[in-house]
């Protein structure tokens, strides 16, 4: 039950910051769509560094949340691989001990 606990939390937060790098690579998307229909414009008030700072502004952003979700991701799988590999070694161990002073018979567990 913890582990499925913090599944739970932790999934829904990596599925709210995916929502948000969607949203931010919609918002960079935008930048380029603005700036290319109207490069014209763009180009009689030369403003290309300006709409290129724009785009390049958004798209670290975006990158900058997905790499934080990424580290999320990564770090919970970690834990979460760390902590039933534990829990198995502990369980073994247990069960070894308990054969090793003669409480348990391997032939009990059958």
């Amino acid at each position: 039950p913890p582990i499925a606990l913090a599944a739970r939390f932790v999934g829904r937060r990596m599925k709210d910051r995916h929502a948000r790098v969607r949203e931010l690579h919609a918002a960079a998307t935008s930048y380029a769509e603005q700036s290319l229909t109207c490069i014209r414009t763009v180009h009689q008030f030369s403003m290309e560094s300006f709409e290129a700072g724009q785009y390049n502004g958004a798209i670290n952003l975006a990158h900058g949340e997905s790499v934080q979700n990424a580290k999320l991701s990564g770090l919970f799988r970690s834990v979460l691989g760390l902590v039933v590999n534990l829990a198995m070694l502990l369980v073994l161990g247990y069960g070894g001990r308990l054969v090793s002073v003669g409480t348990l018979s391997p032939g009990n567990l059958a």
